[in-house]
């Protein structure tokens, strides 16, 4: 991956330096420290030429990288995309600031070296990690950035489950496991969730401290654990597992073999009571409306159901990876459907997953907004 070219305007878009009102002239000074004359970004269509360039030098990069193979044409083809806020090139730079804001260039000095902090250009300081603080020094702040950017995509992992596993509500959620006779402690739940994440690590991280590439969905007893290591960087979210049900049947793949199988669970009286007394249940132990969900059998029946008539309606088109494939997973309303096809039978296990807990990324420093904008200095 190329980016020797851009760190600077990259390092802008992730909020190491603070944005003022006027984006061309930020462009113009990071595009500038990025080794651009002035001549050549003088005006705002000069600074939108010059970035798109750019653009284009870093996205061929990727086209020989396997693990940017989906990414490479899709950024491709978004070379000329627009924002919706802004006019003219003003809506073509921010629409790439966004770009690099985003995962695909990995939060680390290697790709994004270091700023370099003075009365000209300072840090972002309504980010979320909160960094930086506007009452250090500058030499606080090139440290803050440095320590921020040193640290190994390993290291990040195991920084942001602490975080994951420090807020998530374990003690309440063997409260629920035991009142519905799944005896169970919160220390032993703990256990669970970081055994599930330690083997990952041993199985995916190399010396040098990188982590496998890619998306995983890993299980545990209790536990569904989401692990995005792509690009380098390092973000978790966990849900409970409440009610586990797989249902089989004999043949090859065809679409009224995957809609019988939804069939079956729609009509399975035990994964709905299990359904009302687990939502229940929640509902009574967490007494706010964080975790609260519908608690009555019905709902089940239509999320179930509208799985069933979507698959029915865009099996050869949206789900062809169930054909390519070979299997299929899908998420919504509380429930993970995985549908899996065998040498002689086709199965569908349905988990009815909840309380969720998600950890920080540190794929963007996020503004109080959400976005690479933010409060103006």
């Amino acid at each position: 991956m190329k980016t020797s070219h851009i760190k600077n305007v990259v390092l802008y878009a992730k909020n190491f330096y603070r944005h003022t009102d006027d984006v061309v002239k930020d462009m113009q000074r990071f595009m500038q420290m990025d080794g651009h004359s002035y001549k050549s970004i003088n005006t705002p269509e000069k600074v939108w030429k010059v970035m798109r360039q750019d653009y284009l030098e870093w996205v061929n990069s990727l086209a020989d990288m396997s693990n940017y193979e989906d990414e490479y044409q899709h950024l491709l083809k978004d070379v000329d995309n627009v924002v919706s806020w802004a006019d003219g090139a003003e809506a073509h730079i921010w629409h790439v600031l966004i770009t690099y804001s985003s995962s695909y260039i990995p939060m680390n000095a290697k790709y994004l070296g270091y700023p370099k902090y003075d009365q000209y250009h300072m840090p972002q300081f309504n980010i979320n990690e909160c960094l930086f603080d506007r009452t250090k020094s500058f030499e606080d702040w090139n440290k803050a950035a440095k320590d921020f950017l040193d640290v190994s995509q390993e290291d990040r992992c195991d920084e942001y489950m602490n975080i994951l596993m420090d807020k998530y509500p374990f003690e309440k959620l063997a409260c629920i496991f035991n009142e519905m006779g799944d005896h169970t402690s919160d220390s032993a739940l703990q256990d669970e969730l970081w055994d599930l994440y330690t083997n990952f690590m041993d199985e995916n991280t190399t010396r040098d401290g990188s982590v496998t590439p890619k998306f995983f969905n890993l299980y545990s007893e209790h536990f569904y654990l989401r692990v995005s290591a792509a690009h380098g960087g390092a973000d978790f979210s966990v849900e409970a597992i409440f009610t586990n049900a797989t249902y089989t049947i004999p043949g090859k793949l065809s679409i009224d073999k995957v809609s019988q199988l939804f069939k079956m669970a729609e009509t399975d009286n035990q994964l709905l009571v299990d359904y009302e007394a687990y939502t229940k249940k929640i509902n009574d132990v967490f007494d706010n409306c964080e975790f609260h969900s519908h608690t009555k059998a019905e709902h089940a029946i239509d999320v179930i159901s509208s799985i069933r008539k979507e698959i029915e309606e865009n099996y050869c088109g949206h789900y062809d990876n169930l054909v390519n494939n070979g299997k299929l997973g899908i998420g919504i309303g509380y429930f993970w459907f995985n549908v899996k096809v065998n040498e002689d039978n086709i199965e569908l296990n349905i988990k009815m997953t909840h309380i969720f807990g998600c950890s920080i990324m540190d794929q963007e420093l996020t503004t109080n907004t959400r976005s690479i904008d933010g409060e103006k200095y």
